[in-house]
């Protein structure tokens, strides 16, 4: 069979990687921060809106799609008209405001899934584009690394680099807590957990080629292991844990023998691993004690001191609870060091309860996909991913307005995307009665999506 080209992965894999690894350029307090991707960004979507229209349109059609888009950009709309509606009460603020400029950030991710759907349109792109983001993953490890022992001297002439203006006093502890390529430890650990989804997803659901899935898992496993050893990011380590945990319920509906295995062994580690962590009396292991009893978790300083700000932040709500603020308003109170708070003060209860839809409905979808094409003997690896990394979400939501920083929510869409790509292509194949390329052999499927389609023959 002809190999097909992987050039359309290529746009996407680039801007991932400006994205990740190349560092803005701060105009000052106040100002936005220029990065290379949104430029980037902007011009591939202008492209795919412009030459292919109906590439766009006929994703906007498709159930599974809309499942996710639909609440995402209700999500991104509603807050730009609360934020503009305050802003344009006081006429000073429409000139003035971050937060405006902001509004005009958040369609970003907008752009880059036009972006995805007008790109990657083969097996092979998002084979590439799935290697690509495990690669760009894998890069962080030796910075990391380095980091932590403080290696070539990185944390003088690397690190600063991408650290947060705000931020840069706090987080040059060096060895304490690693940040990798993005300013802040939660941020990294939160940004890895869809590669780290995607790459144990792979391993889980996957059979070949063997030396791919062992590289897959290889990574999650480093990436995980960062999360609690270097970056010491209970977030992180906690979305990371959601993850896993939806991809099993995942593969103990579709491979029941083959995920109590994996769950018995699993749980054995935990119980070994778990009191050597709460016993051990290094001073990052405190951050994970507080999970250890109630008493920890009450007297737990960072854990007092978000609680105190939020509830500052829901007292200066006040009346707007139900519509919020604005994203003004928002930057204006700084940070609340919680997704939720965050999404409260911003967009209202309304802004939240899309937030809800944008992972619930999506992944009840990419749930059924998983179960019906693994009857056919398919591995849905990244629609299982998609739909773990939304179990995350709500969890790392708890700490981290996901959806408001860039660097952490691109990721995010990358893999929600690619799930989609991968169960259009195998939806076309059934319908169509097309070819399709699996665990290294090919197969054939005709019949309707509705459970109808069958194996016909198998090379």
């Amino acid at each position: 069979m002809k190999r097909q080209n992987s050039s359309g992965a290529l746009i996407p894999l680039v801007i991932l990687g400006s994205l990740i690894y190349v560092p803005g350029l701060w105009l000052g307090p106040g100002k936005p921060t220029l990065h290379v991707e949104d430029v980037l960004i902007l011009m591939a979507a202008i492209y795919g809106v412009i030459w292919r229209p109906s590439v766009v349109r006929k994703a906007f059609a498709d159930s599974v799609f809309a499942s996710f888009i639909w609440p995402y950009l209700g999500f991104v709309l509603w807050l730009a008209a609360v934020t503009w509606a305050g802003a344009l009460a006081d006429f000073k603020e429409v000139f003035s405001s971050s937060g405006l400029f902001h509004t005009f950030s958040m369609f970003r991710g907008t752009c880059f899934v036009i972006v995805l759907l007008t790109f990657v349109r083969s097996v092979r792109d998002i084979e590439v584009l799935t290697t690509g983001l495990l690669a760009l993953g894998a890069i962080q490890m030796p910075i990391l690394f380095c980091q932590k022992l403080d290696l070539l001297g990185i944390n003088d002439w690397l690190s600063p680099r991408y650290s947060l203006i705000y931020e840069s006093s706090i987080y040059s502890l060096k060895g304490f807590r690693t940040d990798g390529t993005f300013g802040n430890p939660n941020h990294a650990a939160v940004a890895l957990v869809p590669i780290m989804a995607m790459g144990y997803g792979y391993y889980l659901f996957k059979r070949k080629p063997r030396w791919k899935r062992v590289f897959a898992f290889m990574i999650a496993a480093s990436l995980l292991f960062s999360s609690v050893a270097w970056m010491r990011s209970r977030a992180g380590f906690g979305g990371m844990v959601a993850a896993i945990a939806a991809l099993y319920v995942i593969f103990l509906r579709v491979h029941p023998k083959r995920a109590l295995l994996h769950v018995v062994l699993i749980g054995a580690a935990l119980a070994a691993i778990t009191p050597l962590i709460l016993s051990n009396g290094d001073d990052g292991d405190e951050r994970f004690k507080v999970f250890s009893s109630r008493q920890a978790l009450q007297d737990d300083y960072s854990v007092v001191a978000r609680g105190e700000m939020w509830r500052e932040g829901m007292r200066d709500l006040g009346n707007d609870i139900l519509v919020g603020k604005g994203l003004g308003a928002y930057e204006a109170m700084g940070f609340f060091d919680s997704g939720y708070v965050s999404y409260v003060y911003a967009g209202g209860i309304v802004e939240v309860l899309l937030f809800l839809l944008l992972c619930v409905l999506p992944a009840i979808q990419a749930y059924r996909v998983c179960v019906r094409s693994s009857a056919m003997g398919l591995a849905p690896f990244l629609p299982a991913a998609s739909c773990a990394i939304f179990g995350s979400m709500i969890v790392t939501a708890v700490s981290h307005p996901i959806l408001f920083v860039d660097k952490l929510w691109l990721p995010y869409v990358t893999v929600i995307i690619l799930g989609y790509l991968w169960t259009g292509l195998w939806k076309k194949a059934i319908v169509d009665g097309g070819r399709w390329t699996d665990d290294g052999q090919e197969s054939r499927f005709v019949g309707r999506m509705d459970g109808g389609a069958r194996r016909r023959e198998r090379n």
